[in-house]
């Protein structure tokens, strides 16, 4: 199973990204982020571990920080991270293979390109309504 990124619940826009294409990427914004927030900490372990986020008031700061890093990636700002403090992390227990070359792969800038092209069509829900 792919974790899914919604952009609310129930019947909401939803966008599955591999698990390979969605590390690097998560490894720029923690890298980018850090220290992590716990909120942020809690939004990371369930879409790793639940496989799947949604959109809400709690999560809304960790889309926002998601979007942004998916930007600077398909703008080739960042094209890759620094993978030494995986080791060091918490993160450690919940990602298997968490690449550790450090290098944002074309499979996580295409996801990521694909996810802003996500938020782009649906307006109606993003960003969050309240």
């Amino acid at each position: 199973m792919n974790p899914t990124l919604s952009l609310g619940p129930w019947d909401a826009p939803s966008l599955e990204i591999e698990h390979g294409d969605l590390y690097p990427i998560l490894a720029a914004l923690i890298e980018k982020s850090r220290p992590v927030e716990p909120a942020h900490w809690g939004s990371i372990v369930s879409l790793l571990q639940v496989d799947g986020l949604y959109l809400r008031e709690d999560t809304e700061n960790f889309f926002l920080m998601f979007a942004e890093v998916c930007h600077r990636i398909t703008a080739g700002e960042i094209k890759s991270y620094d993978p030494s403090w995986i080791d060091d992390s918490d993160i450690r227990f919940f990602v298997r293979t968490f690449p550790n070359d450090g290098i944002v792969t074309s499979g996580a800038k295409a996801a990521a390109s694909r996810f802003m092209r996500f938020l782009a069509g649906h307006p109606d829900y993003w960003p969050l309504r309240q």
